[in-house]
């Protein structure tokens, strides 16, 4: 069921890698995805180190993944951005952008 997948050669249970996606996918910090994960009947909490390795794998699938679509605008349409908070943070936040000729 997991060949081929990001969850082919994990050590951790699936229902544990599931739902650290989803905790990964809602924002959720390092230390409450590790929590949520140990709800999956065993109870027991996956170590720090593991959940933090997965965030990372999942941030490099995410960029992949992004790297392969359509720029913001669609094809042959550029985008003028305003302002732009980029960096080291926990998100990017993009305060205004159009695309020139477009009504606000």
């Amino acid at each position: 069921m997991t060949a081929g997948t990001v969850f082919e050669h994990s050590k951790l249970a699936l229902s544990k890698a599931l739902m650290l996606v989803l905790c990964y996918a809602q924002g959720t910090r390092l230390e409450s995805a590790r929590l949520a994960a140990m709800f999956d009947g065993s109870d027991s909490k996956p170590r720090l180190a593991t959940v933090s390795e997965w965030f990372a794998i999942l941030r490099s699938k995410v960029a992949s993944a992004s790297a392969e679509e359509v720029p913001i605008g669609g094809p042959a349409i550029q985008v003028q951005i305003d302002e732009a908070l980029l960096g080291r943070r926990k998100t990017t936040e993009v305060v205004g952008c159009e695309a020139p000729g477009s009504s606000a």
